[in-house]
């Protein structure tokens, strides 16, 4: 199930932006024919492919995050609603954690943009 919806992700991702690709070349260059379009969208194209392959992994460390975290309290909730207290500490703590980790190193955040950009 988790590489069926990284997968079903990544093609969409893959697909938005080969959409934008085109339009985006389509209004900037009018040109006469389509091939003229692949002849001048092909530099970017293969960046949008490259960039797949680096957003693929990124969706499957959010999934398995997510689920890592939410399957199990599904779990116990179902087992006895009384254990999640520990749990739900757990996450507050680390959020809070998270969180104050964050704004105390701007540096990451601003490297972070800056490849971004």
């Amino acid at each position: 199930m988790r590489n069926y919806t990284v997968e079903f992700t990544a093609q969409r991702v893959e697909r938005d932006s080969r959409d934008e690709l085109y339009a985006a070349c389509w209004a900037r260059a009018r040109p006469s024919t389509a091939g003229s379009v692949s002849a001048t969208s092909w530099p970017a194209h293969q960046r949008r492919a490259h960039a797949q392959h680096h957003v693929q992994p990124g969706i499957m460390l959010i999934t398995d995050s997510a689920l890592g975290v939410v399957l199990p309290i599904v779990l116990i909730a179902q087992l006895k609603p009384v254990l999640l207290l520990v749990p739900s500490i757990f996450i507050v703590l680390l959020a809070v954690t998270l969180i104050d980790y964050t704004g105390a190193h701007p540096v990451s955040i601003a490297c972070a943009s800056s490849l971004a950009t």
